[in-house]
């Protein structure tokens, strides 16, 4: 017993041994470099702090519209033709983004591309006619009632409007407005409705 607590004695007096030499022999540590990376990381960290400053409204804008249009049960059908969704798509994304103005003229824009398909598919016609045509088109076809039928046409002179007068901003408001008309009107007038 007494062996082995001298080969222990001897493993650890070599090992504090062979500590205190490898210190003594070993490179200091570079103060200067440490102090450089550091500085460095001082200053990353400072311009993250200010570009998230900069930006946070921004991001805190984009999150609010998000859970506004979840709010409001604004999303795109899969069963709408993709043409329609695309546009749809790119109005909702204007939306988010703050681009107020594109995506009320986008979810316009989507409105009448959807009247032009279903109606080209209904009638197999070829010729295309106007926006205010194509509203007469649906109202005729009752896929619309007279209420809708103010609101599509709303849609349509606020589009002619904010696009001949690009200097006039719109309220948040009015480009969700525009978007729920849109989906309104898009869901009503259907070829699976005939």
């Amino acid at each position: 017993m007494k062996d082995n607590n001298m080969s222990l004695i001897k493993i650890l007096i070599n090992m504090g041994l062979g500590g205190i030499i490898g210190a003594a022999i070993a490179k200091p540590p570079d103060y200067e470099k440490i102090k450089n990376n550091y500085k460095l990381l001082r200053k990353s960290y400072n311009n993250l702090k200010i570009f998230y400053n900069k930006w946070k409204n921004v991001i805190r804008a984009i999150q609010r519209r998000v859970e506004t249009l979840r709010k409001n049960k604004i999303k795109i059908d899969e069963t709408m033709p993709r043409v329609t969704q695309g546009v749809l798509r790119t109005a909702i994304k204007c939306y988010i983004s703050g681009l107020l103005v594109p995506a009320c003229i986008m979810a316009t824009r989507a409105t009448e591309i959807h009247m032009r398909f279903v109606r080209k598919k209904l009638e197999k016609c070829t010729n295309d006619v106007d926006f205010n045509n194509l509203i007469t088109w649906a109202k005729d076809q009752e896929f619309i009632s007279g209420l809708e039928n103010e609101a599509v046409n709303y849609l349509r002179k606020a589009r002619n409007w904010m696009v001949h007068q690009p200097t006039r901003g719109i309220k948040e408001i009015d480009a969700l407005h525009a978007l729920h008309s849109a989906l309104k009107i898009i869901s009503k007038v259907s070829i699976e409705k005939r």
